[in-house]
């Protein structure tokens, strides 16, 4: 029977103690070091691959501070950057008058926004909000 892999989801933070492991313990191979990632971290389906490529990117995972490395795993840009722009501008001015703003007027004011970006293939949903 063929093994099967079985994907580990990593944190910033993860990613971060496997760097520090790896500057801490600069004489143990990929693999030993691997070994001990799995270990600290308890993350069993952990593989050499993964932290090599984390390695890859070791001054990127050492800069984050704690506190931003907390929890975040994807690092996935939006889908609509112009539309987020323009939005976060708007709620810039609307902040700077002391305005209310309420979770439907942003969805109104994106909607104006999408319409006037001619983007039309973008949900307005309480997710997104």
């Amino acid at each position: 029977m063929a093994a099967v892999n079985t994907r580990v989801q990593l944190s910033d933070a993860d990613r971060k103690v496997i760097c520090e492991l790896a500057r801490d313990n600069k004489d143990l191979s990929q693999d030993k070091l691997t070994a001990l990632a799995v270990t600290t971290l308890k993350k069993p389906g952990l593989k050499r691959p993964t932290v090599t490529g984390i390695l890859s990117k070791r001054d990127k995972w050492l800069k984050i501070s704690d506190s931003a490395a907390s929890s975040k795993v994807k690092h996935r840009g939006p889908k609509h950057a112009n539309l987020e722009t323009a939005l976060i501008e708007w709620f810039g001015q609307l902040r700077a008058k002391n305005a209310l703003i309420t979770d439907s007027l942003v969805t109104e004011k994106a909607k104006a926004l999408a319409e006037k970006l001619d983007i039309t293939d973008f949900q307005f949903s309480d997710g997104w909000l």
